[in-house]
């Protein structure tokens, strides 16, 4: 896709040198300009989409548990936030082609397009920013799950970042049009749009179409970004009702008020076989895999249609020490899994267990631990849910 995408760049620059004939001096270094400009701007706005997109594809798939509550969505939804993760982590902006001479042209002809100078710093921390939104979605969907009042605030926290994910492409689109509005070759600024519609579809479908005046793009990206601010502020209020359920929840532990937890159970059915969670589980680091025709798959593309339920999870964590891993062995004899084996030295722990019907396998080595499961799986919940669930 990168290759395709900078090589119908290439087309504007083509353009651009059908006019070297009929240009000369100034201009034609400013049509150069125009060009470096337009080039930083697509790359800002593609990788960006992208991101952007991956975290709409995760937030259908946890909307589609939230629809029907099963095993099967549930694992879906976990699997999907995971890939999104994988891919935001890939992105990454090419080296930009604005020069500080370009700046000067458009500075000269009263065009401040400073702010590109920012862009790849700008796009790092929303980077960022997503990595994490994408951490508080895999929370809601390995942790706050459970508990119906956790969940109803997690869905009003993926309500609220669709919602802001809308509004940054609106932001990049608005960006384009100001863009596009003020620079002057019209054959370079009308092939870029064409570029922008094939390449970055939801940005172009959010473009103004034929715009009044610069003035009321301008309006447009104030609106959107107070809009972002709004939401930001928001979602900031949402993170807090968390913290007030964990409180909430903490009290009732302290005052052995059960009941009002095991009231707010969540009901989630086609449930395998559930295993107590080890307290260094955070579900960040996952791998879900999948077989077909032999081979497995750790990673379907992302943006599609996932290929099924996956047919087992890696999960890994850091900084593990033996003693925590051992901890965890007499918490799981604690719920009566069998125990059927494990070696064990210096460097080196492994352990296999069978509940159920289903198996799953314990590794450490060098501080990382890891758990597997394989096609009949188990589901890893906090000890709190095991010890309030209904006695089957």
């Amino acid at each position: 896709m990168r290759k395709k995408i900078f090589a119908s760049l290439l087309v504007i620059a083509a353009l651009s040198a059908a006019c070297y004939f009929y240009a000369q001096g100034k201009e034609k270094a400013y049509q150069q300009s125009e060009i470096r400009l337009l080039n930083d701007l697509l790359a800002r706005i593609f990788y960006s989409e992208i991101m952007y997109k991956d975290v709409k594809w995760a937030l259908d798939y946890i909307e589609s548990f939230d629809r029907e509550k099963n095993w099967e969505n549930l694992l879906l939804a976990r699997a999907a936030v995971s890939l999104a993760v994988s891919d935001i982590k890939k992105q990454k902006l090419p080296d930009k082609e604005m020069t500080d001479d370009d700046y000067a042209r458009f500075m000269a002809r009263g065009i401040d397009v400073n702010f590109m100078a920012n862009e790849a710093s700008s796009f790092d921390g929303e980077k960022t920013s997503l990595l994490n939104t994408c951490g508080n979605l895999s929370s809601s969907v390995t942790h706050e799950v459970f508990l119906k009042g956790d969940w109803e605030i997690s869905m009003r926290h993926s309500d609220t970042t669709r919602k802001l994910a809308d509004s940054y492409i609106q932001y990049l689109a608005h960006t384009a049009d100001w863009v596009l509005a003020t620079l002057s070759d019209r054959n370079i600024t009308e092939n870029f749009s064409g570029i922008l519609s094939e390449h970055c579809p939801e940005t172009h479908a959010n473009q103004t179409k034929n715009p009044e005046t610069v003035k009321n793009i301008e309006d447009s990206i104030h609106e959107t970004l107070n809009k972002i601010e709004s939401l930001y502020m928001e979602s900031t209020k949402i993170l807090g009702a968390k913290r007030d359920r964990l409180n909430i929840i903490q009290d009732a532990l302290e005052k052995k008020n059960f009941a009002l937890i095991r009231d707010d159970l969540m009901t989630i059915l086609n449930m395998p076989p559930l295993v107590a969670a080890p307290k260094w589980f955070d579900g960040k680091d996952i791998i879900y895999f999948w077989r077909e025709d032999g081979k497995i798959i750790q990673n379907p593309s992302p943006r599609a249609k996932l290929p099924g339920v996956p047919d087992g999870f890696l999960l890994r964590a850091s900084d593990v020490t033996p003693e925590q891993v051992k901890e965890y062995q007499k918490e799981l004899s604690e719920y009566g899994l069998r125990f059927l084996g494990s070696r064990e030295d210096d460097r080196k722990i492994s352990m296999l267990y069978e509940t159920g019907g289903s198996d799953f396998a314990i590794f450490w080595e060098d501080g990382t631990a890891k758990i597997i499961t394989g096609e009949n799986h188990v589901c890893l919940v906090p000890v709190l849910y095991l010890s309030l669930m209904p006695a089957k």
